[in-house]
């Protein structure tokens, strides 16, 4: 291997690979300060796109001194939560009714079953397990009492409780043969009772950032992969005698998903059935290693990317009172 050049090469390519990398740092960091001056911003399109009347009006309607009106507004969009923009807005007015009941004195000293069910409304906003339990065990530590009924949830939660169930394992089962191409036999999968409800669940972990709602791309996969029409997934055809891939399917047969697609429905797939890592490459490919985090209130605003101190909306935008 040879580790010498001679000329200018030998001065100039270290001082464009150094050129290359200080441009990767320049890009990184001016895409961090894009996302941090546009986080305020709430997208006219996005507002758009969530089917309640009058949105914009309701939202400037909103009093920093009135955390349940922040809580009401964000039970009616979570309702919605299938467009990401009204997640994102009801994760927004989940966190302001939080920070804001937190705040409001007591003179009693009494819980905070607002505070409490605004977390409720969160944790049934993800489909990350560690998150959905990180977040309950916030709302027990600001409500102890327990005043804080889950069955304020039960029009909005549909992941399921910690601990693998029939509907998980499902659902695990039909990724798995989407992936293989069995689309006939996943389309049965799906269709067994709660299984779809759950994939909706799960929607924003298996979407993984794309334009496209992850259940729309397997309805997709699923009509277009019902078997291979040449080989029936047998993966070869006979042709004079002799075994050959089928020209058609290759002899994978299946959608072919992108790294991150196959990723995320392997992450998914470790949260559905709970999985135990044995290592941390194995954790790091379902969860990208992510460190536990202690279930402090003060931290909540701050996991959940909303900065709470912005928090009346005017002319498109959070503002601070």
């Amino acid at each position: 291997m040879h580790t010498h050049r001679h000329g200018t090469g030998a001065r100039t390519q270290p001082l464009a690979a150094r050129a290359s990398a200080v441009l990767a740092l320049v890009a990184l960091l001016a895409g961090v300060l894009l996302v941090g001056a546009g986080s305020a911003r709430q997208s006219q399109d996005g507002l758009d796109a969530i089917p309640l009347p009058g949105l914009n009006a309701r939202l400037e309607q909103l009093n920093p001194s009135d955390p349940m009106g922040y809580f009401l507004l964000a039970e009616e969009v979570a309702l919605e939560r299938h467009v990401r923009p009204a997640r994102q807005l009801a994760e927004r007015l989940y966190v302001l009714a939080f920070e804001i009941d937190r705040a409001t004195p007591r003179a009693d000293g009494s819980g905070r079953p607002l505070a409490a069910s605004a977390c409720l409304g969160l944790s049934a906003l993800t489909p990350r397990a560690e998150r959905r339990a990180w977040l309950r065990a916030i709302a027990h530590l600001v409500e102890p009492a327990g005043q804080a009924q889950t069955g304020l949830r039960e029009g909005v939660a549909v992941v399921p409780a910690i601990g693998p169930d029939q509907a998980a394992i499902d659902l695990s089962t039909a990724l798995g043969q989407l992936r293989a191409g069995e689309g006939k036999r996943a389309r049965a999968t799906f269709a067994r009772p709660g299984v779809w409800t759950l994939l909706e669940g799960y929607e924003n972990l298996l979407s993984d950032g794309a334009p496209d709602r992850a259940s729309q791309r397997i309805e997709r996969w699923l009509d277009e992969w019902p078997s291979c029409p040449t080989c029936g997934n047998r993966r070869v055809v006979q042709r004079n005698g002799v075994g050959r891939l089928c020209p058609t399917c290759g002899g994978n047969p299946g959608p072919q998903l992108s790294g991150n697609e196959l990723l995320a429905q392997i992450r998914a797939e470790s949260f559905l059935l709970r999985g135990v890592y044995g290592s941390w490459g194995a954790q790091t490919l379902a969860d990208l290693g992510q460190p536990l985090i202690d279930p402090d209130p003060a931290r909540l605003a701050e996991v959940m990317q909303v900065d709470a101190s912005l928090r009346v909306f005017r002319n498109g935008q959070w503002q601070k009172p």
